[in-house]
């Protein structure tokens, strides 16, 4: 780690930082304006950051191969990592309707201070980068190397509205259903 790729590091992270905290705010405005919108039931809206689809264009190797193997690694070749159906947030950014959402913080590093997710790395020389979680997941958890990372940053978003009824009419009395065991 010199201070070049440093420096590359801590613009990914940065990058990164700066979508994730913008994924949060508009999750929960979808959150708060459907809730506004009379709707009674409880539903949950789920934020998903991914990195970014394109080959990163400032990325020093170029070649047709390193784009197919992006394009793979990232999920929109195929399904290569399953634990990446969510994004760069394990299980995603949830606003439920029933809950509080997370801080930033929370979402961000994990706990309600900042933190540095610099594990395995050269704790010396990035000590003062507040690395966040979600660098971490994609380093440690999936088969992102570092150098996949140092030059993104481009994301794709997306946000899920998921809500789940029962079509029973109010009066209707649910059967109570008896098991027994011989």
């Amino acid at each position: 780690m010199d201070e070049h790729y440093k420096q590359l590091l801590a613009d990914f992270n940065e990058a990164m930082k700066q979508q994730l905290i913008k994924l949060r705010l508009e999750t929960i405005k979808v959150g708060e304006n459907f809730k506004t919108a009379c709707f009674k039931r409880d539903f949950e809206v789920i934020g998903k950051c991914f990195l970014g689809y394109r080959y990163s264009k400032i990325h020093p190797i170029q070649t047709m191969r390193a784009k197919k193997i992006w394009a793979i690694l990232n999920g929109s070749l195929d399904n290569y990592l399953d634990l990446y159906d969510d994004g760069v947030i394990c299980g995603g950014f949830d606003y439920d309707s029933t809950e509080e959402p997370d801080s930033e913080n929370m979402m961000l590093y994990l706990g309600e201070e900042p933190d540095n997710w610099n594990e395995f790395l050269d704790r010396e020389k990035t000590d003062d980068m507040q690395l966040i979680h979600s660098f971490h997941f994609l380093f440690t958890d999936m088969d992102f190397t570092i150098f996949d990372l140092l030059w993104v940053r481009d994301f794709n978003v997306e946000i899920h509205l998921k809500m789940e009824y029962d079509t029973y009419p109010k009066d209707e009395k649910e059967e109570e259903i008896t098991f027994t065991w011989d």
